[in-house]
């Protein structure tokens, strides 16, 4: 699935899971944080706690 990285409002960490959160709907994909953060441009590189990363 794809998705457009200017629609999403942050992703947020849910054990192996990631909840990809857009103003209108929450994707839930098979995957942990850690190995999406280094896919991720810099600007999604703000790390709130250790569960969520956050577009600025």
């Amino acid at each position: 699935m794809k998705i457009k990285l200017k629609e999403v409002a942050y992703f947020k960490s849910e054990a192996n899971y990631i909840s990809i959160v857009f103003k209108n709907k929450k994707i839930l994909t098979l995957m942990a944080l850690k190995d999406l953060e280094p896919k991720l441009p810099d600007f999604f590189n703000v790390c709130i706690g250790l569960t969520s990363l956050i577009l600025i």
